[in-house]
C-alpha cells in the first residue's frame, strides 16, 4: 500500500490512512496528539497560571475546568467538542466591541478599543457573499451632450502631431548626411567598376 503523508497528493487517493487527529487543549485551544496531551496540560496550565498572576486580582480567573466526562471511549472529536466549550466558557468579552479573548489578551486589545471608538470586528469567512451593512451610494447619471444624433455618434478627427522645429532640424540634418554619404559610396563603387572594366 502506498502512504502519503499529504491529504492532496495523488498517493492519498490510493486507499491511504489519514493521519491522526489532535486532541483540543481546553486551556489554550491548540491541538496535540493524544500521548503528547498530559505533558502539554501540566506546562500550559503552569503557564495560564502565571499569566494570571501578572493580572490585577480583580481580572485574575480559575483555570478552565477539563472535560469531566470519561474520556475513555470517546472519539476525539467528542472530547475536542467538550474541551472546546470549557475553552469558550473561560474567555472574556470586550464591552466595548463584543469580541472575545483569552484572558491576558484582553487587556491588551482594551489599549486601542475604548468606549469612543470601539475595535471594528473582523468579518466573517462567509461576510464576502453576504450583502453590505450599508447601502453603496448610486453612481451619478452621465447624461449625454445635447447635440444632433449623427454628430453625437461621429468619431472625432486625428489630432495632428505636435511639430518640433527641433526636431525637424535635427531630421533634415540627418537626410542630408545620409545623401552625402550614398553619394560617396556611388562615386567609389563607380570608380571600382571602372578599374575592373
Amino acid at each position: 500500500m502506498v502512504v502519503s503523508r499529504f491529504q492532496g497528493s495523488p498517493a492519498a487517493s490510493l486507499d491511504t490512512p489519514m493521519a491522526p487527529q489532535g486532541l483540543v487543549c481546553h486551556i489554550c485551544g491548540r491541538q496535540y496528539f493524544k500521548d503528547s496531551m498530559p505533558i502539554h496540560l501540566e506546562q500550559c496550565l503552569e503557564l495560564y497560571n502565571q499569566r494570571q498572576a501578572l493580572l490585577p486580582p480583580s481580572e485574575r480567573r480559575p483555570p478552565p475546568t477539563a472535560p469531566t466526562a470519561s474520556t475513555e471511549g470517546m472519539t476525539p472529536d467528542q472530547y475536542n467538542d467538550m474541551a472546546y466549550a470549557a475553552l469558550e466558557a473561560n474567555m472574556a468579552t470586550c464591552e466595548h466591541c463584543g469580541r472575545t479573548f483569552a484572558p491576558d489578551r484582553l487587556a491588551i486589545h482594551q489599549r486601542s478599543c475604548t468606549a469612543e471608538k470601539p475595535a471594528r470586528r473582523p468579518p466573517s469567512r462567509g461576510a464576502r457573499t453576504a450583502a453590505p451593512a450599508t447601502k453603496p451610494k448610486p453612481a451619478p447619471k452621465k447624461t449625454p451632450p445635447k447635440a444632433e444624433p449623427d454628430l453625437y455618434y461621429a468619431i472625432p478627427p486625428p489630432r495632428p502631431p505636435a511639430v518640433d522645429p527641433a526636431r525637424i532640424k535635427a531630421l533634415e540634418d540627418r537626410a542630408s548626411k545620409l545623401e552625402r554619404i550614398i553619394r560617396a559610396a556611388t562615386e567609389e563603387l563607380g570608380g571600382l567598376q571602372k578599374d575592373i572594366a
